[in-house]
């Protein structure tokens, strides 16, 4: 069986956006839309990507060297995985692909925010083109 990372490499999974959501130290939490490519994932954690498959169809993705680059405790990520550090991405799984998240699961991610003080945005609202 090829998985994602197999497929990222050769070229095979093709560019697509897919709807995520970006959480980062200090509270920004933003729906946005990116690439589905490894580059453009590992650019938005800042590093090599570690995935944390929270079922349901959702990961967590993360920059798997966090702790040892020193970064910031990710307070709205470790809702999903406790000890979360840096920028850290929820996407959809679906079979061995990166998917956009359902609606359902951003509506009810962002209530659990909201519940402890964080504002979930969507990309325009935050400023983004």
């Amino acid at each position: 069986m090829t998985d994602r990372y197999t497929k990222w490499a050769s070229g095979g999974a093709g560019i697509s956006k897919i709807t995520v959501m970006r959480l980062c130290p200090g509270g920004d939490c933003t729906v946005i839309e990116i690439d589905n490519t490894l580059e453009e994932f590992q650019k938005a954690v800042g590093g090599y990507i570690e995935t944390v498959t929270l079922g349901e169809g959702v990961a967590l993705i993360c920059d798997e060297e966090g702790l040892l680059k020193g970064k910031a405790y990710n307070e709205p990520a470790s809702i999903a995985v406790k000890g979360i550090v840096g920028p850290a991405l929820l996407a959809g799984i679906d079979g061995d692909e990166f998917a956009s998240l359902s609606e359902k699961f951003v509506e009810i991610f962002s209530f659990r925010l909201s519940m402890l003080g964080y504002e979930v945005r969507r990309e325009k609202e935050a400023g983004h083109d």
